[in-house]
């Protein structure tokens, strides 16, 4: 009879560890925000040659990012 007690135990014990490690998961996460940044940059002379062979362009950059906040995150946004 103990075995089985035991066992039940030991059963509910490791069926309850996927919900509190989600929980925490959950909690950890909503401190997370990602972010993508898009600039544009007109440049007259992007080689840094002399003046009689200037070239102009633009220069896009895209930057990627993750920041990491105490405060939790919005459910609006």
């Amino acid at each position: 009879m103990k075995k089985i007690r035991g066992f039940c135990f030991g059963v509910c014990f490791l069926m309850m560890i996927p919900s509190v490690l989600h929980a925490e998961m959950g909690d950890i996460f909503s401190h997370f925000k990602v972010y993508i940044t898009l600039q544009e940059e007109y440049n007259s002379n992007i080689d840094l040659s002399p003046n009689r062979i200037k070239r102009d362009d633009y220069i896009t950059t895209i930057t990627p990012g993750l920041k990491f906040s105490t405060s939790r995150k919005s459910p609006v946004t």
